[in-house]
């Protein structure tokens, strides 16, 4: 899946995935999270 996709299936823009990615962005809502593992069908026990 791409950051596109991603993007648009959990509402948060690419440019926070790319800070997420690169360990940038400190700031992640639980409900965004519960959204990203959702979309990539993974529990939340993989964001560990």
């Amino acid at each position: 899946m791409s950051v596109y996709q991603l993007s648009k299936l959990t509402g948060t823009s690419k440019q926070n995935f790319s800070a997420l990615k690169h360990g940038k962005f400190d700031d992640l809502k639980f409900s965004t999270m519960v959204k990203i593992a959702n979309a990539l069908a993974i529990s939340l026990d993989e964001f560990r």
